[in-house]
């Protein structure tokens, strides 16, 4: 009970700050507007493999290709010269047998000690669903981030990092299909990202994105993974065009052993996709950037485009 009350009010919280954002007059606080916000929707397709070792042997590889879709929406407040206030909303969905989705909420509070640099906490609240068709079992589990972060923006690029904490607040329920010891995995997930945009015009980005995660899960043994990630995506929008489009690559690659070294492996997964973004209100994507540019990029459910 006491999850579903905290995830609806990240959800209130964030989904009334993006709604806000959407009516809010552009034409604020000195120093920039009073709201700023966008929705946006993807799609493309995810592919990697998995190599599995025991006592150092090799024995098996898993490969897979499916597609994946979802989006997202975005929106802050300005809550006073050098406060403000963002609310994120986001699904995404992959698989092929397997659907998984990653949804959540996120509250980010932040203030901006120059009129460059923009320093804050985040928390936020969400889900992963993960449903067999050929086996028929369904597994949910909550999970929270709690991050800091930080945002410096000059005359033609961005700097932004995060660093967090996600871990479970529930045990995963599984239903049908599974041994009774998976009903239970404490896991946490302990992760730092870094992300540079450069503006080659104020509607013409490219940024590159560099993270590092650890994954640590216990049953009856305990289970490390450790993960590296990058990325880069491409921007564009046509000067008085409603729509801004992009096109991305994600990478991910990881190193994980579990019951004390007995099984180990290595894989790395991909993910192409291109989307639209809407924004709320007139401006480049400079000016998006620097008004409603956060995101919660945790790897264990976070936010999937950015």
């Amino acid at each position: 009970m006491m999850v579903r009350v905290a995830m609806a009010a990240i959800f209130v919280a964030g989904g009334w700050t993006a709604a806000h954002a959407a009516s809010a007059s552009p034409d604020g606080m000195a120093g920039g507007p009073d709201a700023f916000g966008y929705v946006d929707l993807h799609g493309g397709v995810d592919f990697g493999f998995d190599d599995y070792y025991s006592h150092g042997v090799y024995g098996s590889s898993d490969h897979w290709q499916r597609e994946d879709f979802g989006g997202a929406a975005r929106g802050s407040l300005r809550l006073g010269p050098r406060a403000s206030a963002q609310g994120d909303l986001w699904i995404n969905r992959y698989g092929t047998t397997m659907q998984n989705y990653w949804y959540g909420a996120s509250l980010h509070l932040t203030l901006q000690p120059t009129e460059r640099d923009q320093i804050g906490v985040l928390a936020s609240i969400g889900a992963q669903d993960n449903y067999d068709y050929t086996a028929y079992s369904l597994s949910r589990v909550y999970l929270t981030n709690f991050a800091v972060e930080w945002a410096h923006s000059a005359d033609k690029w961005r700097l932004y990092a995060q660093g967090g904490y996600a871990s479970n607040i529930n045990n995963m329920a599984f239903i049908e299909g599974w041994d009774p010891q998976w009903r239970e995995i404490p896991f946490n997930n302990a992760y730092g990202v870094v992300v540079a945009t450069y503006f080659v015009q104020p509607n013409l980005a490219l940024s590159a994105k560099f993270g590092i995660d650890k994954f640590t899960s216990s049953i009856n043994w305990v289970d490390n993974n450790y993960e590296l990630q990058w990325g880069a995506k491409i921007e564009y929008r046509r000067d008085n065009w409603p729509l801004i489009g992009f096109l991305a690559y994600k990478g991910r690659s990881e190193k994980f052993d579990y019951m004390g070294d007995v099984f180990t492996g290595n894989g790395i997964e991909s993910v192409l996709f291109a989307g639209l973004k809407v924004p709320f209100q007139k401006g480049t994507i400079q000016s998006l950037y620097e008004h409603a540019g956060l995101a919660d990029l945790n790897p264990a459910f976070g936010d999937f485009t950015y």
